[in-house]
């Protein structure tokens, strides 16, 4: 997030650290490996994918203001745009030669919120699965896409945009006012999932099932 980088009293020190701790924490587990999670080492190393049951989840680096400069804020946000086509289109060509079912949602992971310094990004993402400027989908993509985020610190769930009706966006609690949320997929050949407790929510009809784990630590 900004707090980690661009937000920092020296950026370029924030972003070492930050580097250095969390890009390629996942080889901490022996799971990553089950997981076939990749990065994109030659551009953007602290993107990274992997799929689970067909739903794709993959990251961007998408931060709130301030910007470092309007050039590399453009860039990164054309790299996120490329990124995000590069892992859909890639699995897609998965499905094509038997390697990977049909791909039935996306999860993108990032910070800011969807304020208007990085609306770009979502324009650009949407015409990966919509024909520009109509609501009509691309082949095989009328799916969920669903963006997950911090940076409001107040967990909220946004569903249906009115111009992109697949659209979800889930902004998480701040981290130290609640416990890490646990995101589930249904399985290829089981049923949906159904709520069981109050801090459980549907994505997509029960594709994908968030439990806030208890919520606030206050309540």
């Amino acid at each position: 997030g900004d707090n980690d980088w661009n937000d920092c009293p020296d950026p370029a020190v924030g972003w070492q650290r930050f580097a250095s701790h969390f890009v390629g924490i996942e080889t901490n587990w022996t799971s990553h490996t089950e997981l076939g999670i990749q990065r994109w080492t030659n551009e953007r190393p602290e993107n990274f994918v992997f799929s689970i049951h067909g739903v794709l989840f993959l990251s961007v680096n998408l931060v709130n203001l301030p910007r470092i400069s309007q050039r590399e804020w453009n860039q990164r946000t054309n790299q996120n745009i490329i990124w995000t086509k590069q892992c859909v289109e890639n699995y897609l060509q998965q499905v094509e030669v038997g390697e990977k079912g049909p791909l039935r949602g996306v999860v993108i992971f990032a910070h800011s919120l969807a304020r208007n310094a990085v609306l770009p990004y979502f324009a650009g993402i949407r015409s990966i699965f919509m024909v520009d400027n109509t609501k009509t989908y691309r082949n095989d993509l009328n799916i969920p896409v669903t963006y997950l985020h911090g940076d409001g610190h107040i967990f909220k769930i946004k569903s249906k945009d009115e111009n992109w009706d697949q659209f979800n966006d889930l902004m998480v609690d701040n981290g130290a006012a609640a416990p890490p949320i646990k995101v589930e997929v249904s399985g290829i050949n089981e049923p949906f999932f159904e709520t069981e407790n109050k801090h459980q929510y549907l994505i997509a009809d029960g594709l994908i099932r968030v439990d806030r784990r208890g919520g606030l630590y206050s309540q």
